[in-house]
Parts: structure tokens; sequence; C-alpha cells
């Protein structure tokens, strides 16, 4: 028999797999060495059962599955650290073997027009970054899908979810200091920081020395609930073939400067292709 909670839950769960691939190769954020940390090869893709339907930034095609736009591939990120994805911030650390030791942290306005040098990319390839000091150096991978409904009709009163994190291929310390951060575009309230791999630090101090604020992720085992809400009480838009009404949801990888794996002691040769998955879903919205 089917409970009271069961028939309240719009069948619409998402499906996204996160792929990269992290190698070094130039300057990063909390390492003292001249390195740089790689994402290579990502490819995000989103899926939905019935009651949703799901489309990268193309907008063109709606169905139960969407790749992502923004693939990463052979682009180089470096690390960084934010609360809540509405402030970011780059620092150094002054210790090769503790990578909070940081020398100095600062707030940096990330772009994607990262278009000097060349090989930086181009701009509207997803990878955002700042100058520093006349070097580019991205920060973060920023990939949109857009939820609306399968059928003429809205779903109203709707709470939209995220849940059961995982990543696969995790061993090395450094892949520790990912983290995926989901948003509502517009609106940095309810966003969440999840930490997809084990033994992350999830608790950390985010920002300038003398205007830090704790930030605690959560971690891939404590995501397995329908309570992690990233848009509340909402009216899922009727479906349309160009999505003109479609909601926007925001989906952040990088690598968290605050980690305390995040160090250059744990810099190798080549690091490990890393999968990550994690569903939406929805539910009627509970006063």
């Amino acid at each position: 028999m089917k409970n009271k909670k069961s028939k309240i839950i719009i069948p619409a769960m998402g499906l996204i797999l996160l792929s990269t691939a992290a190698s070094i190769s130039g300057s990063v954020a909390w390492f003292t060495a001249n390195q740089t940390v790689t994402v290579d090869g990502m490819t995000i893709k989103a899926e939905a059962e019935q009651g949703i339907v799901v489309s990268n930034e193309g907008k063109s095609v709606w169905q139960t599955a969407a790749t992502a736009t923004h693939a990463g591939t052979s682009l180089t990120f470096v690390p960084t650290s934010t609360v809540d994805t509405s402030a970011w911030y780059h620092g150094f650390a002054s210790n090769a073997d503790n990578g909070q030791a940081y020398e100095s942290i600062a707030a940096i306005t990330p772009v994607d027009n990262i278009t000097t040098p060349s090989a930086m990319g181009t701009e509207g390839d997803g990878a955002y970054g700042f100058n520093d000091n006349g070097t580019w150096k991205r920060v973060y991978l920023l990939n949109s899908f857009y939820i609306q409904s399968s059928s003429v009709g809205a779903i109203n009163g709707q709470d939209i979810y995220v849940r059961d994190f995982s990543v696969t291929t995790a061993n090395q310390e450094l892949s520790k200091s990912l983290r995926v951060a989901v948003t509502k575009h517009g609106s940095t309230t309810l966003a969440k920081v999840i930490a997809p791999v084990a033994e992350a630090t999830l608790t950390y101090q985010v920002g300038p020395t003398d205007d830090k604020t704790s930030k605690t992720a959560i971690a891939a085992s404590a995501t397995n609930v329908d309570t992690l809400i990233i848009d509340s009480n909402v009216n899922i838009p009727a479906y349309t073939a160009n999505g003109a009404n479609a909601y926007q949801y925001d989906v952040f990888v990088y690598f968290e400067g605050e980690d305390a794996s995040c160090k250059s002691t744990n810099i190798v040769a080549e690091f490990e292709a890393l999968t990550v998955s994690f569903k939406f879903g929805n539910k009627q919205h509970q006063n």
C-alpha cells in the first residue's frame, strides 16, 4: 500500500552524470608549487522521468535526458572558494603541506570571456575565471539546465530538490576537494554545495582573514533524502517548444581551496577520472 508521502511526490527524478579527468600543469590557489589543476573531458547529463522535461542551454530539444552544453575538455582550473556561489575567493598557501595555512586570500569576480591568451578558451565555453595580475586563471565550469512540465499544464505548488550525490573512481587525495554547487538561477538563497567525495573537509572558513564565513558542505552520504530544496513552492511552467518560461538551474563544478586535501603535497603526475551523479526531484510543497 502506498503511503501518503509517495502519493504527493511527482515522479520526476533527474540524473546528472559528471565526468572529469583532473591533471596538473600551472599555478593554483592554495598550492605553493607552480602547478595547475586540470578538469578534463567533462560531460554532464540530466535525465528525468514523467512530469518534467529537461534541456541544456540550447533549449531546443526537450527530453528526459540532456547533455551539458559545456564539456570543459582540455581546460584547466585553479582552486577557488565560495559559500553559496554569490562570492568567490582565491588565495595562496604559505605551507606546502597545509592548504588552509594561506598567506593571502581575496575576492575575485569570475567572468566567462577568458580570451587572453587564446589558450584559455573562448567566451561562452562555460569556463569562468579571473585576471590574476595579467594571467587569466579559470576557477569553475558552469552549466545550466532548464526544467518545465512535460505537458501543456503547469505543475503547481512544487518543491524542487537534489539528492543522491555520488562520485566514482575517487581514490586520490586531491579529489576530496571536488565540489558541486546547484542553485536556482538568479538566487542563492537555497543553494546547495555538495562534497561528493568521501573524507572531504566539510566545515571550513571562506573569505578574507578579517571577514570569514563558516561553511559546511553537504556530504554525499547525507544526500539520500528529498529535503535538499533548491526551489520552494513554485509552479513548474507548462511546456513550450522554445522553453521560454522554463526554470533555469545552474551547476558549478570546482575545487574547494579550503579543503584540507587541496595542498601542494597532494599533487600527482596524473589525476584520476571522476564521475559525479545526482538526481533532481520535485514534490508537493508542504506549508
